[in-house]
């Protein structure tokens, strides 16, 4: 039998089914229906950018002077590590140490050696080490910015 057999009774029965065209009425119905016609979306688009740039520069601010706070602490001077006090200082290690995390960002899904699926995650630190050098001299501040990737093992049973 020709795959294209117009005298084939399926062909004939399925030719027969087509759906009927729709009443007046219903046409009538649905264009009363429809919305009526939108205003150019350039325009709109304009408007709505200009509270997401206020919102993004007020997040920023905000982030700024967070920042700020969290690095001036009024107790110790911020000094350079370079100088020969902070040298001195550093040899003994620090008498202070604080660790502040400042944000967590989702990298993602890997893989790792036995194939064990990994969440790897970003980390931001704040380090906040004082030291006391041992020849009396006045205290030295370093706080610096540190990243680390953490990764995360999910165990699957």
């Amino acid at each position: 039998m020709n795959e294209h057999d117009d005298q084939s009774p399926a062909f004939l029965l399925l030719n027969g089914l087509r759906p009927a065209a729709p009443s007046a009425d219903l046409m009538q119905r649905l264009m009363a229906a429809r919305p009526a016609s939108q205003p150019p979306q350039s325009k709109s688009k304009i408007i709505s950018f200009l509270p997401l740039l206020a919102r993004a520069a007020v997040v920023a601010t905000l982030a700024g002077t967070a920042t700020w706070y969290l690095m001036a602490d009024k107790a110790a001077p911020v000094t350079s590590p370079a100088n020969p006090v902070a040298a001195a200082a550093a040899e003994s290690g620090p008498q202070q140490s604080l660790q502040r995390l400042l944000g967590m960002r989702d990298l993602g899904f890997a893989r790792d050696a036995q194939q064990r699926p990994v969440r790897l995650m970003h980390a931001t630190w704040l380090d906040d080490n004082t030291y006391v050098p041992s020849n009396g001299a006045p205290p030295v501040r370093e706080a610096r910015v540190r990243d680390e990737i953490v990764p995360v093992v999910l165990n699957t049973y």
